[in-house]
């Protein structure tokens, strides 16, 4: 791939990173496989909502096991 005029290589992240988690503390970018992965975050917004309530509910019935007290609940929600 030809690299565009902001200094990436078409992608809208820099050769070695820059712009993504692993930007400054590595020497090269990440793996192929790593980098397919992590062009899907646009099903990880999709998915928030649903993954936030059951992050919830997961909270709600650790308290009720009797897991959490009502203040780490309280900071969970």
């Amino acid at each position: 791939m030809s690299e565009d005029t902001d200094g990436t290589d078409g992608t809208g992240v820099g050769k070695t990173g820059e712009g993504s988690l692993w930007g400054a503390r590595f020497a090269g970018g990440p793996s192929p496989e790593l980098a397919a992965l992590s062009k899907s975050t646009h099903f990880d917004w999709a998915l928030a909502a649903y993954d936030i309530a059951g992050s919830r509910a997961h909270a709600t019935a650790l308290a009720a096991a009797g897991y959490l007290d009502d203040a780490e609940l309280a900071g969970m929600l």
